[in-house]
């Protein structure tokens, strides 16, 4: 079967930056990053939720299949998973985990690649850090009996 029949979704990848140079501390410092519209297909592997003192943290897991003739590799990010329509598949920046190709009976014939995305905030790393905050409300014991609110900005949060 065709691979490109199955690749229904478009996804932004986000190719880091070259290094330019260093900095006076001898620290690489990198250009600006580049961006790639690719065809693809994402699918939900698993969700995982770790639960310990800090808090609870949701992990999501998911399968991207991209055609063979894409160039990916570990150091890239996915974001912007949109439909045909231009409808959200799934929000998130996504980081790479492992990337496999699959063979037909001659040759390659499509990559399936593991990402991940700790949370839900939803970055933009080109035009804005920050595109979607959320406000939650939760009853905590620092704070007596009422309610706090606070705003999450990519994993981290601030009182209001």
């Amino acid at each position: 079967m065709r691979i490109k029949n199955l690749l229904i979704h478009r996804a932004t990848l986000l190719i880091p930056g070259q290094q330019i140079g260093t900095d006076p501390y001898g620290r690489p410092t990198y250009g600006p990053p580049s961006t790639k519209s690719i065809e693809c297909r994402m699918d939900r592997q698993q969700v995982r939720v770790s639960v310990d003192e800090e808090g609870r943290d949701v992990i999501t897991s998911f399968v991207l299949f991209i055609g063979p003739d894409e160039k990916i590799d570990q150091n890239m990010r996915i974001y912007n998973v949109i439909d045909e329509k231009g409808n959200t598949v799934v929000f998130g920046t996504f980081d790479i985990e492992e990337i496999f190709p699959a063979y037909g009976r001659r040759n390659l014939h499509h990559y399936e690649v593991n990402v991940s995305r700790g949370d839900v905030a939803y970055t933009d790393p080109i035009e804005n850090p920050v595109i979607q905050t959320e406000v939650v409300t939760f009853a905590g014991k620092d704070t007596g009996d009422g309610d706090e609110t606070r705003k999450i900005y990519f994993g981290l949060t601030e009182d209001e």
